[in-house]
């Protein structure tokens, strides 16, 4: 019998293939990173809501029952936890973004902090100086991101 694998010494040149149709097994980290590529698109999509005061009021058009203020507040906080400096990182993140995340974490954070609660209705609180600072960071923030855009939410993304 042979001490030859016919198995290749390297993976693959490119890491792009879909998980499905690749050849290698993928392994932990090439999920991780696929799910990590996944939050990042979920943050790409509330940046979305946060940075347009029309994108919040659709957002509460189609759900007249749903607190979309408190929604806003607390969905940040459901993608980016105390500890997403260790959680969020490259190369799924560029040194950009992370850049951005963290001046918006900073500014959600005073947010949260100084919102009355319970909170006001939508309409009142986009009229607040608070509100327009949050979106606007949003809005820089959403703009570093979508240099690079989504990534593929399938496959490790080389971008």
């Amino acid at each position: 019998m042979s001490s030859t694998s016919s198995l290749p010494d390297s993976p693959p040149e490119s890491s792009s293939a879909s998980f499905a149709t690749s050849d290698r097994r993928p392994s932990d980290q090439d999920f991780a990173r696929v799910l990590l590529q996944r939050v990042r698109n979920r943050l790409i999509e509330y940046l979305e809501v946060a940075a347009s005061f029309e994108a919040q009021q659709a957002f509460l058009a189609q759900s007249p029952d749903l607190d979309v203020p408190n929604e806003i507040i607390q969905q940040w906080s459901d993608w980016v936890s105390p500890n997403w400096r260790f959680e969020l990182i490259m190369p799924v993140f560029s040194e950009d973004e992370l850049l951005a995340i963290q001046q918006f974490q900073t500014i959600w954070q005073a947010l949260a902090e100084d919102l009355v609660q319970p909170l006001p209705t939508l309409s009142i609180l986009q009229q607040s100086p608070l509100w327009e600072k949050l979106r606007l960071c949003a809005e820089h923030t959403l703009h570093i991101f979508m240099i690079r855009g989504r990534l593929s939410e399938e496959q490790i993304d080389q971008r």
